[in-house]
């Protein structure tokens, strides 16, 4: 049996700000960077996402998993323009995404019921189809597309089997080709996190869950179930038998303002010619 997962537990608070500004973000060769946060050896994460291909994310309500998408879209605002990458941002209890409404990166508006959700991802899925048999394999010459699906849960009550298939089938072709999907759950029983939804998304970060059996379900081990402070995680990446402890880095609401008003703005007035806003654009301080 695999060990459980122990290391000291981080107090201080880690901000976006401060990943966003350390050299592993602004100054990577990641093709799609994303700031995740600290490890408990104080060394920034940021992960690639087009080299993950896609993302399970699970954690019980108040462990910090909303503040990780938040990061997620942070991080891909920071770096791109429209014309380099879309959203798809699904969301059925219509909480999480307000703040993005109106950016012009939204490929649609927000999907807040379960079957507009299903034709938006048969939609992405004929898409994934053109760009293969248009044999458009080069990835930085495409307009990355990612959907993000919030409480996956409570999406697959309408249609289970349905989603899982359209979920499915999206991870197995739609990486190569620019189009990542990030699925994030609250629930971690085996009902939800599927041995399907684990094949098709063998990348995880993992939250605090309710039980060990929980945790075994998401990282194949326990350690999810002794996470301690909001906003700790693990994180499992595809291939690797390691599981990094990391403190997620705390996105707040205006970080998230800032971005979305400098990209409204520019929308507003340059269409979508600028290249993307860039960190050192930003200014995060109050």
């Amino acid at each position: 049996m695999k060990e459980p997962i122990r290391a000291k537990i981080r107090k201080e608070k880690v901000t976006f700000r401060e990943i966003a500004e350390a050299d592993e973000f602004r100054c990577t060769r990641k093709m799609l960077p994303i700031v995740v946060g600290k490890r408990v050896d104080d060394r920034p994460t940021v992960i690639d996402l087009a080299q993950v291909g896609h993302l399970l994310c699970v954690g019980m309500t108040g462990s910090g998993k909303p503040v990780f998408l938040h990061s997620l879209i942070a991080s891909v605002l920071l770096c791109f323009s429209p014309k380099k990458l879309k959203l798809i941002l699904i969301d059925i209890r219509g909480i999480e995404f307000d703040s993005y409404r109106q950016i012009p990166h939204l490929q649609v508006p927000i999907i807040q019921d379960s079957t507009r959700a299903v034709l938006t991802l048969k939609w992405v899925l004929g898409e994934i189809d053109r760009r293969v048999s248009g044999r458009r394999l080069l990835c930085e010459k495409l307009t990355r597309l990612i959907v993000c699906i919030d409480e996956y849960a409570d999406l697959i009550l309408a249609d289970k089997k349905r989603f899982e298939n359209l979920v499915a089938t999206i991870c197995e072709k739609g990486a190569r080709v620019g189009v990542h999907l990030v699925l994030s759950t609250h629930c971690a029983s085996t009902d939800v996190v599927t041995r399907s939804i684990k094949k098709s998304l063998p990348s995880r970060v993992c939250f605090r869950v309710a039980s060990a059996s929980d945790s075994k379900a998401v990282l194949g081990r326990l350690g999810g179930e002794r996470l301690s402070a909001v906003g700790e995680l693990l994180l499992l990446r595809e291939g690797s038998e390691n599981i990094f402890r990391v403190h997620g880095a705390l996105v707040g609401e205006k970080d998230t303002q800032k971005i979305t008003k400098l990209w409204k703005a520019e929308s507003r007035y340059c269409k979508t010619s600028c290249s993307g806003l860039g960190q050192f654009r930003v200014d995060f301080s109050y």
